[in-house]
């Protein structure tokens, strides 16, 4: 069919906006904000039994048959991401030691409280400012 003569061709309707997406779902369920750092840990020294008792550490090395365990040059405390079981867990780091030739730390995970002692080596250590 032909177009008569002073007819307006026909125009298409306007196209409907495309819909607006939703915030992601990690932006609902961001982690609430890191503490301040504590004022009680142990640096610049190994840990004693006292120490931990008084939750200023969270363990103290005593290994027979090996040298005595030594202050790590690591920067006590800080906050760090570890990882456990396949898990990135925010931590703050109380305590840095050299035991039986590893590089331990003791840190309290942010989100429940508790210790946990692991290797440095598991640890992206993040400094004093949160991140």
């Amino acid at each position: 069919m032909s177009a008569c003569a002073g007819s307006t061709p026909a125009t298409p309707p306007p196209a409907t906006p495309a819909p607006v997406a939703a915030p992601p779902a990690a932006a609902a369920s961001a982690d609430p904000p890191w503490p301040p750092l504590p004022t009680d840990f142990v640096s610049g020294r190994v840990a004693t039994p006292a120490d931990v008792g008084a939750g200023r550490a969270l363990f103290a090395a005593q290994l027979e048959n090996a040298p005595p365990a030594q202050p790590s040059k690591l920067l006590v405390p800080q906050y760090a991401y570890c990882h456990d079981a396949g898990r990135r867990i925010r931590a703050v780091v109380i305590q840095a030691e050299i035991a039986a030739g590893m590089e331990l730390l003791g840190v309290r995970i942010v989100d429940t409280g508790k210790g946990l002692v692991t290797l440095a080596s598991s640890c992206e250590l993040l400094g004093q400012s949160p991140p």
